[in-house]
């Protein structure tokens, strides 16, 4: 789990527990999302009913695509090529073709929309770039939910705050979930009109239990994050994954 200690302090006492709400959220979720992960990359460990198969078998390493078909054949149509604007207006007055460039989003956006299948939600976020790194003005960046997530607003029907983990210290053994392999050294945390970017200080090459925060407000009236969601329903509203109940036994049917 996140150290969230280490930001106490750092963050206004509201703003904090928010955080703390989403931290907790992320690591529920964690497990039956890397669950899914596993069986669309095919890394899955087949389930054996002690039943039929003789133990000499047991140890027999198979695999089975079936998960992976359940999203790739629904995601290869979906694809996003770009940005119409209705009448004679023009999207660069808007920057918009200038972010498309800057940010490979005809990349990105592809594998934003593998990710929500696999586990819905993905996320989408904008954020200020630090163009001193090389980065753009305006960083968007696609994320699944293995290291995102979010509180949903009903009346708002959009995202009241989001937390996304954007590094981690691979040296670290004993990390979040599998595949993160490491502990959290950046985070960002979207809430009402401030974005905080935490980032574990560094000392001596080794990265401590102690954070920094940086602070940027915006006037946007709502968090720059949305959810990317597949088959969103009134008791759902993140949707479900392409990867159901239903595919994953019958891909542990199958391989036994």
């Amino acid at each position: 789990m996140i150290d969230t200690a280490g930001l106490r302090g750092k963050l206004p006492d509201y703003a904090f527990d928010e955080f703390q709400f989403l931290v907790a959220q992320l690591g529920r979720t964690q497990v039956r999302n890397q669950v899914r992960a596993d069986f669309y990359d095919m890394h899955n460990r087949w389930e054996d009913l002690q039943v039929a198969i003789p133990p000499r078998f047991r140890n027999i390493q198979v695999a089975s695509g079936w998960a992976a078909k359940a999203v790739d054949h629904l995601a290869r149509r979906v694809r996003m090529e770009s940005f119409t604007l209705p009448g004679a207006g023009s999207l660069d007055a808007f920057g918009v073709q200038e972010l498309w460039d800057d940010n490979y989003m005809d990349v990105d956006l592809p594998q934003a929309t593998t990710s929500a299948f696999v586990h819905s939600p993905g996320f989408l976020a904008t954020m200020e770039g630090d163009t001193d790194l090389g980065e753009p003005d305006v960083v968007f960046s696609a994320h699944d939910a293995l290291h995102a997530t979010g509180r949903w607003n009903w009346s708002r029907r959009g995202l009241d705050s989001a937390l996304l983990i954007l590094d981690v210290d691979h040296s670290y053994e004993g990390g979040l979930v599998a595949a993160t392999s490491g502990e959290p050294i950046r985070l960002m945390f979207f809430h009402e009109d401030r974005v905080y970017d935490c980032r574990r200080d560094r000392v001596g090459g080794v990265y401590s239990q102690f954070w920094s925060v940086e602070v940027q407000e915006h006037a946007l009236g709502r968090i720059p994050v949305e959810p990317l969601l597949y088959h969103p329903r009134t008791s759902r509203p993140f949707g479900g994954s392409r990867i159901t109940r239903g595919v994953i036994y019958l891909v542990n049917a199958a391989l036994r």
